[in-house]
């Protein structure tokens, strides 16, 4: 075994760039063990096969202050189940150090694990079930369009104007000593207004846009807000199912912004090309590189006929499989929203939300509660777990959905709407409310008997809703019965 606990602590003391669960890998970098055991046991207990390995190394090193082989044997058993290097071997190693009574406690501990965070239990209890057959009831027979879509403004980057001036006035005042100067300015100067922006959204009833969610977006920021509102004011024609208007989740929609007749990249945007060459050359380097490239490569494929772009797909892919986060989590919302391939982008999915991605916890939460497809079927106590894990980090969407789901059941738990008050007022705060959010509070307050504020909140829910040309029929009769 010598060599073996020699291997341990090795792998133990990597700081691994591509592993997601900061806040255990921090705390093993600063030897707070006792913290690291209890970060690793809530990815381990949600499947991650890393945590558990893990866990098999600080229970069997006893770096906690406690030796449990027995323990360490269970958790490596655990990790061997998704196939994680040496997992197998490590546990087999203790087992046959172990005398005959301590491995027939390791064997009962094991059989345990199994039962309680094994791979089948866990993804029966915590993951989305994909079915092989459509599921009727979520079955859409007429799809959601958009029919006039909102206007879609750029303003032009005031720094690139003033970049883009100063390199003009340089090449007209060198013109004597340079005359060259001026044929070189499109090496100089550069063009930000292009880029790529993807957005999934949700398709009322009244065919009205509601809660658009940005997926993809490069370069981060440039774009978001005016893409973002061309969604929110565009008109749709509803989703039905048996001849009536419903609810369609998660459509999808992108904006490429560039130049109309630009040419190839290097001779159309030299910034953009030596971003490209300086980002392919890194790429190897770590799987956080590898991301990047693709990203870029997604951002731009679709705008030049340039041989040198290669296909992003297969790029983002290899950063998945390596084990970023963000690329498992980017490839299954790519699988999920723009191929339709299901089933491969919720394993995608499950991965990054295994290794504690806050945005794949969320997402899972919100496809398990408001399912994209007919495929997955909806599950609220699922949605109910994951949506709670993003809450408890301060995600909004989350915290505003967790609420929605929590507010319509039976019997609703006083101190839990004291909590989603706080959420739903911090979201507020933070100009990131909608009219549900003015919905939501207006419950809230009825719930802990609140009247008065609730009748305010109401008010002004369907002053935002009638902004949004919502359909506020449902509201105004909840508006007559509070204040009836």
């Amino acid at each position: 075994m010598k060599k073996s606990v020699l291997a341990i602590l090795a792998v133990l003391g990597l700081s691994q760039a591509h592993a997601n669960m900061f806040a255990a890998n921090q705390a093993i970098n600063d030897k707070d063990f006792s913290k690291a055991k209890a970060e690793l046991t809530k990815s381990a207990q949600v499947g991650n096969p890393e945590a558990q390995f893990k866990l098999g190394i600080l229970n069997y090193q006893g770096l906690d202050g406690t030796v449990d082989k027995q323990q360490a044997m269970a958790w490596f058993f655990l990790a061997s189940q998704y196939d994680y290097p040496q997992a197998i071997n490590f546990a087999g190693e203790i087992f046959q150090s172990l005398d005959k009574s301590q491995q027939a406690k390791a064997s009962k501990m094991a059989e345990e694990f199994v039962k309680q965070y094994g791979k089948t239990k866990i993804n029966e209890q915590y993951f989305p079930y994909v079915s092989d057959s459509v599921l009727d009831d979520q079955v859409i027979n007429k799809r959601s369009k958009i029919n006039v879509k909102g206007k879609f403004y750029v303003n032009s980057d005031s720094r690139a104007r003033s970049h883009n001036q100063a390199a003009i006035d340089r090449a007209i005042r060198s013109y004597g000593s340079n005359p060259g100067a001026i044929n070189n300015l499109s090496k100089t100067m550069i063009n930000p207004d292009s880029g790529r922006v993807e957005v999934v959204y949700d398709a009322r009833r009244d065919g009205r846009v509601e809660d658009v969610e940005i997926i993809f977006s490069w370069p981060r920021g440039r774009f978001d807000k005016e893409f973002v509102k061309s969604i929110e004011t565009s008109k749709l024609r509803p989703a039905k199912r048996k001849g009536k208007n419903v609810e369609q989740y998660g459509m999808f929609s992108h904006v490429n912004v560039y130049y109309q007749g630009t040419g190839g990249l290097r001779e159309g945007y030299p910034h953009l090309f030596k971003q490209f060459k300086s980002l392919q050359k890194r790429a190897e380097e770590s799987a956080s590189a590898k991301y990047q490239y693709a990203c870029f490569l997604r951002a731009y494929n679709d705008l030049f006929n340039d041989q040198e772009l290669e296909a992003f797909e297969p790029v983002l892919r290899e950063a998945a499989e390596a084990g970023q986060p963000n690329a498992q989590y980017d490839y299954a919302l790519y699988q999920i929203y723009r191929n339709d391939d299901i089933e491969d982008g919720i394993e995608w999915l499950n991965k990054a939300a295994k290794h504690g991605l806050l945005q794949a916890e969320y997402r899972l939460g919100d496809i398990l509660y408001q399912s994209p497809s007919p495929y997955v079927k909806q599950d609220i106590a699922k949605a109910q777990f994951w949506l709670g894990k993003a809450a408890e980090r301060n995600h909004f969407k989350a915290q505003q959905k967790l609420a929605e789901i929590r507010f319509k059941q039976e019997n609703v738990d006083k101190d839990f709407v004291k909590l989603a008050i706080d959420w739903l007022e911090e979201i507020e705060d933070e100009n990131a409310a909608d009219p549900n959010t003015y919905y939501l509070l207006a419950k809230a307050h009825e719930l802990i008997g609140e009247k008065s504020q609730a009748s305010d909140y109401i008010e002004e829910a369907i002053d935002e809703a009638k902004a949004a040309k919502w359909n506020t029929k449902a509201w105004l009769k909840y508006q007559s019965q509070l204040e009836g």
